[in-house]
């Protein structure tokens, strides 16, 4: 409130609208006569009810609303087989009341957009109206050669709107040629504007027996929607108007290949006064095709590339540009399998706009993040570079909000994901000589890159592989590879796996950019010495980077190393239990303060399962560490991941219970003493119900 006069000048009540309960009904009846030999009569009605508060009689008397629509149609044959001209007659009025809701949108997706109330994109809303639609065509045609056909629609929505709209298309086949064409012709009247829609389109193409039956066409296309205002001429700034023009070429489509190709050119018209003119010409140059040499090798693609060309008398924003926008699949299986590969590799452009991210408390322990502001400023407000992923469930107290700015900038997009798999054993599974040990080998490896840059000199916009970009150029850039080499994988004695993982991944937001990378070199065994035990260890030598550009206190680069031995007893088919111990050495070789952090950590879990009725699953955890620096820090936090430098102590108990056949029970209990600080305790419990 004013301090002086108290007077309220926000723009929100602390109140929490409540959801009422809503029904929707509808109940619909149809029937259906045939006369003659060729026609036929239908009509059909449906009865709806939208009660938006099934526990107030407020208002209920526009609950309810009525739609029905009848359709008559006719063919007369002009001559005596079945192969001679026919006339087809059509014609079908629907009403609809204003209260009227479907359940499920009922009229062809172009239907807004046909009648002019829908912009050039296709968005537009219709108030709710009592309506009514008259449609009637004739069809002149005969089997393979063509047809001709006029269409009479009048649409009208109570006094609001009165549309008149008169189509025509002709289809012609003759030696290989073909003639598709297509027009309309709407004029409406509103309450508040007058317009004219014009869309006609043809396309003229000719098949090629000589050139293995290749196609060849012409297609233009116009579209000039002319909205004035009631009491004037001036195009109001809804309107618009466009020819488009495209010669394109493409092959029979068969099992193995097909590949087309085409160019188009457009030009864009906008509307000044009573007149349009020119805004932009955009040249398009497209190329589609698969190809399957053999039965287990397919490639399939498309590329295209745009060229904008922005008149003078164009707005500011609009501005040239030239684009591309392509995908390329490829899947391919070498050597009865021993080999297998898929690669999907993505080329376009677009808008992007700057991303700002906030944070917003949430009921505890059920978000995603915490809040350290006593790592840095203290100061008891939130800034962006105190969350962090939250170490614990129950310290999870906020959500990361992703806010879209109003400031955009043009991106090229490149991605990558790529995968191979090597089974020599698919080959060499009964060879006696080497090959029997090379067989026991195996290698999987992945690869997913996603790259949006700008525009900028040195900047390939098609080169997915280009990690390396100046901040201004850049967008943002995600890298996950993880490569594998296997020795007796899936083996129920011993396997080894020898490995490397990178994750890396760079944003630039309003407040500069910010990236993070884990690298990952691994060594993993695996032994059973009977159906009982399983001995494993796991050696893991890696880094941690943190790079921020204004906060620099987040930044740190963290050499570790790692072994991790575990025992796990299987005594049935429903008790397991393991103990896992792990040694982890961490240092911070980032400027001169050299933090580190030593970690002793002995675990053991137990779980007992009972059938599918019951899971009760139980860990305790000891973890000894020995740390040396700032613990209230960034980088002590990252190394210390939420606990303290001495003893400390995790436990948890969960169990899950089917207490029924759709109802299902969770009890779960974590406890925590993380060095000198007091014991947390935190018990939840849920009850899932699957309808």
């Amino acid at each position: 409130p004013d301090p002086v006069t108290c007077r309220q000048q926000g723009n929100y009540a602390p109140v929490v609208q409540l959801v009422a309960p809503k029904q929707q009904q509808i109940v619909a009846a149809g029937v259906g006569y045939r006369f003659g030999k060729n026609g036929s009569i239908k009509t059909e009605a449906a009865l709806s009810r939208n009660d938006l508060n099934r526990f107030s009689e407020l208002d209920d008397s526009d609950d309810t609303g009525l739609a029905t629509f009848t359709t008559v149609q006719n063919v007369f044959r002009l001559g005596p087989d079945t192969n001679a001209w026919a006339l087809e007659t059509t014609a079908g009025y629907e009403l609809v009341q204003r209260n009227f809701r479907a359940l499920n949108p009922y009229r062809e997706p172009e239907f807004l957009r046909d009648w002019n109330i829908a912009n050039q994109q296709g968005v537009g809303v219709a108030p709710p109206a009592n309506e009514q639609l008259v449609r009637a065509s004739l069809l002149l045609g005969r089997k393979n050669r063509g047809s001709v056909q006029y269409g009479f629609g009048a649409f009208l929505r109570d006094s609001l709107y009165t549309g008149i709209r008169h189509s025509a298309s002709l289809q012609w086949l003759r030696n290989g040629w073909d003639i598709n064409g297509e027009g309309s012709l709407l004029t409406t009247d509103e309450s508040n504007q007058r317009t004219r829609f014009f869309r006609p389109r043809i396309t003229l193409s000719k098949t090629i027996p000589a050139l293995k039956n290749w196609r060849i066409g012409l297609e233009g296309a116009r579209e000039q929607s002319d909205r004035r205002a009631v009491s004037n001429d001036t195009l109001l700034a809804t309107s618009f108007f466009f020819d488009r023009l495209r010669i394109f070429t493409e092959s029979v489509a068969s099992e193995t290949s097909n590949l087309s190709l085409s160019a188009a050119r457009r030009w864009d018209y906008a509307p000044f006064g009573e007149n349009y003119r020119s805004l932009s010409v955009a040249t398009e140059y497209h190329v589609n095709g698969t190809w399957q040499p053999a039965k287990a090798i397919q490639w399939s693609g498309s590329l295209g590339y745009r060229e904008l060309e922005v008149a003078a008398t164009a707005p500011a924003s609009l501005t040239p540009a030239s684009t591309f926008l392509g995908r390329m699949d490829f899947n391919g299986s070498f050597f009865k399998g021993a080999i297998r590969t898929v690669t999907v590799y993505e080329l376009s452009a677009g808008q992007e706009p700057k991303l700002s991210f906030t944070y917003v408390p949430v009921t505890p322990g059920s978000g995603t993040h915490i809040w350290l502001d006593s790592l840095y400023n203290n100061d008891g407000k939130i800034q962006s570079y105190e969350m962090e992923l939250a170490p614990f469930q129950d310290q999870a107290d906020y959500i990361r909000v992703s806010s879209v700015t109003d400031e955009y900038v043009r991106t090229d997009n490149a991605s990558l994901n790529y995968s191979v798999q090597i089974e020599p054993r698919a080959v060499w599974f009964a060879a006696k000589d080497y090959r029997k040990t090379l067989s026991r080998f195996s290698i999987v490896s992945s690869l997913q890159i996603n790259r949006k840059t700008r525009e900028a000199p040195g900047v390939d916009p098609w080169n997915p592989f280009q990690l390396a970009i100046p901040d201004t150029a850049l967008v943002s850039v995600n890298l996950n590879a993880r490569n594998s080499l296997f020795f007796n994988r899936a083996d129920p004695r011993y396997d080894i796996q020898l490995g490397e993982s990178d994750l890396q991944s760079r944003i630039v937001q309003i407040s500069g950019f910010e990236s993070r990378r884990t690298l990952e070199y691994f060594l993993r065994g695996r032994w059973n010495p009977s159906v009982r035990w399983s001995i494993q260890l796991g050696l893991t030598q890696g880094r941690r980077e943190s790079d921020s550009e204004l906060f620099n206190t987040r930044d740190y680069r963290i050499v570790s190393w790692k072994t991790e031995p575990q025992v796990t007893f299987l005594p049935s088919k429903s008790f397991r239990t393991i103990v896992r111990y792990r040694l982890q050495r961490d240092r911070n070789t980032l400027g001169d303060t050299g933090e580190t952090s030593l970690q002793n950590d002995l675990s053991v879990e137990a779980a007992y399962n009972q059938s599918a009725r019951s899971s009760l699953r139980m860990r305790a955890s000891y973890i000894a560490i020995q740390f040396e620096g700032q613990p209230n820090s960034p980088v002590g936090f990252a190394l210390l991941n939420g606990l303290q430098n001495g003893q400390n102590y995790l436990w948890n108990v969960g169990l899950d219970r089917q207490l029924g056949k759709n109802l299902r029970l969770s009890l779960s209990y974590e406890g925590r003493k993380t060095g000198k600080a007091d014991v947390v305790h935190v018990g939840r419990a849920q009850v899932t119900a699957v309808f």
